[in-house]
């Protein structure tokens, strides 16, 4: 049902949409949907954005959507995990990089290796989300370090 608190305006959409090809970064996100070049305004534009509650709801539901299709595609904590051996011997190399970057994005995994540079913005999920994040975050980390399964 949409309502009031659902309804997103077209350029709120259009950043909805574009965020993630964008690796999540607002504020290039802002300058290729309101089309200007400031950075002030474009990080001021971003922050206003994700902080909405409309927005906000979009974008959870479009990380909980783009979460469903690598789960759908068997793309897996677990099956990242497996698969970084393929990526240090391989010749497509940045490329495998960027996927998996991107896919742990979606997930809410941070790469501790290469820390984000630049603007970092938070989106505030549901607190249901949030313990669902948390949770599968800790398993996918202690699988990419080796450790033992969290309880």
């Amino acid at each position: 049902m949409i309502t009031k608190e659902t309804k997103l305006k077209p350029k709120e959409r259009e950043f909805v949409e574009r965020l993630p090809h964008n690796n999540f970064n607002g504020t290039k996100t802002v300058k290729q949907v309101f089309k200007t070049k400031n950075d002030g305004y474009a990080r001021f534009k971003a922050h206003e954005l994700i902080t909405k509650p409309n927005v906000k709801k979009a974008l959870e539901v479009k990380v909980q959507t783009l979460k469903e299709a690598l789960i759908a595609k068997g793309i897996t904590p677990e099956r990242i995990a497996d698969r970084i051996d393929l990526l240090l011997d391989s010749d497509e190399y940045q490329a495998v990089d960027k996927g998996l970057t991107h896919a742990t994005k979606i997930y809410g995994v941070e790469d501790l290796q290469h820390p984000q540079s630049g603007n970092t913005y938070n989106i505030l999920f549901a607190s249901e989300t949030q313990a669902e994040i948390k949770a599968f975050e800790s398993k996918l980390k202690a699988k990419l370090l080796g450790d033992v399964e969290p309880t």
